[in-house]
Parts: structure tokens; sequence; C-alpha cells
């Protein structure tokens, strides 16, 4: 029997934060562009209510409180999210986490960073 998932995505999502190795930019901040994209059976999918889904107002809430701590690495704020959102979704076949920082400071032109974190059940 073939299975299916569903999937639920926010992406670029943009954020001004403070993340940076260098003090510099934990002081002027940066934009940083994030996704979380999570997938769950869809055995029951066929509801029409808010509560039989996963709610895309309670992942943008986590990337945006986790995306205000100021951290040295972006991993640090994608290994957060990532576990925050296994915590209020353990039943989660796959979550993707993904971070982009725009325009890093290098010797040259770079449209920007990522680190990507991705769980699979």
């Amino acid at each position: 029997m073939n299975s299916v998932l569903k999937t639920v995505a926010l992406r670029d999502v943009r954020f001004y934060a403070y993340h940076g190795y260098y003090p510099e930019e934990q002081k002027i901040g940066g934009v940083f562009y994030v996704d979380i994209v999570v997938s769950v059976s869809a055995i029951n999918s066929a509801s029409d209510q808010l509560a039989d889904t996963l709610n895309y107002e309670h992942l943008f809430a986590m990337a945006k409180e986790e995306m205000q701590k100021t951290s040295k690495l972006i991993e640090t704020p994608a290994k957060h999210i990532l576990n925050r959102v296994l915590e209020a979704f353990p039943t989660l076949a796959r979550v993707e986490v993904n971070i982009r920082k725009a325009h890093p400071p290098l010797a040259g032109e770079v449209a920007y960073a990522e680190v990507s974190l991705i769980h699979t059940a």
C-alpha cells in the first residue's frame, strides 16, 4: 500500500537578526531567510479544520522567537527551530529547516550562505 505525505511549508520568511561570528555582525545585524518544511502522514487529511493540520502560524512563531536570539552560527537557530518543531509535532515524518544569510561578509559578491538541517523519522 502506498503512503501519502502531506507537506506544509513556509519559504523565504524574512528576518532582520543579529547572527554572526564577528562582533560587528552581532552589532549591526543582517537579513536572513528561513524555510521550514514539515511532512506528516496524510491518512486522515479530509478534514477542513485548522486543528487537524500543521498550523503554519505556529511554525512562524517558533522561527520568529528563535531568530530574535543572537548566535554566532546560523546552525544554532536552525537547530533550535528544528527541535521546537519536533517537540510540538512529534508524529512528523520529515522536518527541514533552512536558514540563509543574505550577503555574508566575504571578499566577494555572495548572494547568501545557507545551512540546512533535515530530520527524517
